[in-house]
């Protein structure tokens, strides 16, 4: 593994990325990754609790580089993520726009950054061995794990080193601005050509999801009227089904 990370695991925390900001705080250097075998208070985007597990993998990682507030950071983070979890189970791992990790039409996962003072905190977190009883029920969207799509266990450590390994050539992609970063978030999407529900604020439209901009805005055609969504802000997205499809 690259001589850039420094892990720290833990048996049991509130969240890494409460245990991360208190090391950011107290000058812990770029490249800390802070990692529990089980989280009591999780979060996901907008604050929303996330059910954390043992046999997740539930990481925060530090990022003080120059690059580090590009908005791009938590895409290289979704990206590594998925990327992780398909070469270590080939399982088919897809991006719901904005960051969050889908396997079977499920939610797998999610990735979440915040963002003080030129410090990126990147939290990750993958259902990878949670078992079906303890996975989190959620009225709007099914939840899966890595082990139940592949039909066996993964291994954690091994996830998380591939992981940080994605998650590094992908940083270094940001950093020297390669399209391919974009590029490759659209060939991992779940939404392209499919019907989606979005709300931003108090407006709602049904269209179809039709491009992801350079800027990570995310492009639907509502009855001919083109809307642009962007990643950050009050926005949610659930799908329908694929364009042209009845119902």
């Amino acid at each position: 593994m690259s001589t850039r990370w420094t892990i720290e695991t833990h048996d049991t925390v509130t969240s890494t990325m409460d245990l991360a900001r208190k090391r950011a705080r107290a000058g812990a250097a770029d490249g800390l990754v802070v990692v529990a075998e089980e989280q009591t208070g999780g979060r996901g985007r907008r604050g929303n609790r996330w059910e954390s597990p043992q046999g997740g993998l539930w990481l925060t990682v530090l990022l003080r580089s120059p690059d580090a507030l590009d908005p791009l950071v938590t895409v290289a983070g979704a990206l590594a993520a998925a990327d992780a979890c398909s070469r270590s189970t080939g399982v088919d791992v897809r991006i719901k726009w904005p960051n969050d990790l889908y396997a079977g039409g499920a939610k797998l996962g999610g990735v979440m950054a915040e963002a003080a003072s030129r410090t990126v905190l990147l939290g990750i977190g993958i259902n990878a061995n949670v078992s079906a009883g303890r996975l989190p029920s959620v009225e709007y969207y099914r939840t899966t794990s890595l082990a139940l799509e592949a039909g066996s266990p993964v291994g954690l450590v091994e996830l998380r080193e591939t992981l940080l390994e994605e998650l590094e050539v992908r940083l270094a992609m940001v950093s020297s601005g390669d399209p391919g970063v974009v590029e490759e978030w659209r060939a991992r999407s779940l939404e392209l050509g499919r019907r989606v529900v979005a709300s931003r604020g108090a407006e709602t439209f049904q269209g179809v999801a039709t491009a992801i901009r350079d800027d990570g805005g995310l492009v639907l055609d509502v009855s001919g009227e083109r809307v642009v969504l962007m990643p950050h802000g009050d926005v949610t997205l659930g799908l329908l089904g694929k364009a042209g499809a009845e119902g």
